[in-house]
């Protein structure tokens, strides 16, 4: 097998939470156990403890983070402290056969492109959302990230060699933008789905050990409690449901800055349940426990959350953001909340309850489904991308 070099630029990597974190995470182990040599840039804040990480070679590099206004997600943004010296230093003198950006709003992506470019290394870019900018707004779109489009995106495109989009949708975004011959490729998120159908027939024992009977409809979020996550309107919508439904439990898991907002919506309804995170081992139980999950995203790329609850064969509630309607086209089990208010939520949720006998489950079908997006054919297909960009670029 031809082994590769690869460096590996994200704005987000564990123990940071989301898609992009485990996405990188997942690809680079993947990537690692076929035999590449894997390296991982990624920020960190200067004012915290550079974490130990099971991953080789992961390069932390200090950064200042963007104040939460007027956005709350502006405080995700990060710039290197040095302003991209020691990464232009890493691409310059690491040899690398190829550099793998995430994420086309992230500073650390324009400097990981712009180094590769000057150096002639090989570059991919994998666009994870379209938009990621206003949390209030369905969709997340902005006039600030048009500009941004024009400005920025489009040069930015201009100096790489491939694209990968998470979803057909990112792809068409990209070429509104790009300019001259490029590489597509169409990888999506993905799961380790062994572990889902290793554990499908555990839903009374992983019940039973929370206190709870089999014939208690279950319904689920697994997010970060920030505004993009729609979790405000799922915790009033929930609220509701919790005092007109009291056979249900209601579980949320994450954390995040709005945590005592939904505390105080809440109200210590006994038949809901706040939980931190979890480990990916007991998100899995909960997953298999429970019936409904409920995505009310503002926007979205390709949430790895979704795939897991597909995963346990779920009934998925879904705002039409992002990649989630695109994902979800054939997949037998799902409701459609055409905008993410607690009202919506409830009556789309309270149909399902009132029909709960009928939500059936069809796992074969599931199962059969859900193998394109396992991650060891997505890394195959990245493994695909990597080859063909860098023997594109040589011919070049």
């Amino acid at each position: 097998m031809f082994i590769l070099k690869i460096l590996q630029v994200t704005p987000f990597f564990p123990p940071d939470i989301g898609g992009i974190s485990d996405h990188v995470y997942a690809i680079s182990k993947n990537l690692q156990l076929d035999g590449h040599d894997v390296t991982i840039i990624a920020p960190h804040k200067i004012t915290e403890r550079n974490n130990a990480n099971d991953i080789n070679k992961l390069i932390k590099i200090p950064s200042l983070y963007l104040l939460p206004w007027p956005y709350s997600t502006l405080k995700n943004f990060s710039f290197p402290v040095d302003l991209g010296m020691r990464i232009d230093k890493i691409i310059k003198n690491g040899n690398f056969d190829l550099v793998h950006t995430h994420g086309q709003h992230y500073p650390t992506s324009w400097l990981a492109i712009r180094s590769s470019k000057k150096y002639g290394v090989p570059c991919i870019l994998t666009i994870h959302t379209n938009f990621a900018l206003n949390p209030k707004r369905l969709g997340g779109k902005t006039k600030i990230e048009e500009y941004f489009n024009k400005l920025v995106f489009a040069r930015i495109l201009g100096k790489t060699t491939g694209i990968i989009g998470l979803t057909a949708n990112n792809i068409s975004y990209a070429k509104l933008y790009a300019k001259g011959d490029k590489y597509y490729y169409q990888i999506s998120n993905g799961i380790n789905n062994q572990l889902y159908y290793e554990n499908s027939n555990k839903r009374v024992p992983f019940r039973e050990a929370h206190g709870l009977s089999n014939n208690t409809p279950i319904i689920l979020f697994c997010g970060r409690f920030e505004d993009v996550k729609g979790i405000l309107e799922f915790a009033e919508a929930s609220r509701q449901l919790a005092s007109n439904f009291q056979m249900i439990k209601v579980i949320m898991i994450g954390n995040g800055s709005l945590k005592e907002q939904i505390v105080s919506i809440i109200r210590d309804e006994p038949n809901i349940i706040l939980i931190n995170w979890q480990s990916h081992e007991e998100l899995i139980k909960y997953y298999i426990m429970s019936d409904i999950f409920v995505i009310p995203s503002k926007f979205e790329g390709l949430p790895i959350v979704l795939l897991e609850a597909m995963a346990a064969s779920m009934h998925i509630v879904y705002t039409p953001v992002g990649s989630m309607p695109e994902v979800l086209e054939k997949y037998p089990m799902k409701s459609m909340i055409k905008s993410c208010t607690a009202d919506e939520i409830y009556r789309t949720i309270e149909g399902l309850l009132n029909n709960f006998e009928v939500i059936s489950t069809n796992e074969k079908k599931v199962m059969n489904y859900m193998e394109r997006f396992d991650w060891r054919n997505i890394t195959r297909q990245v493994e695909f991308a990597y080859r063909q960009t860098i023997n594109q670029d040589h011919l070049q």
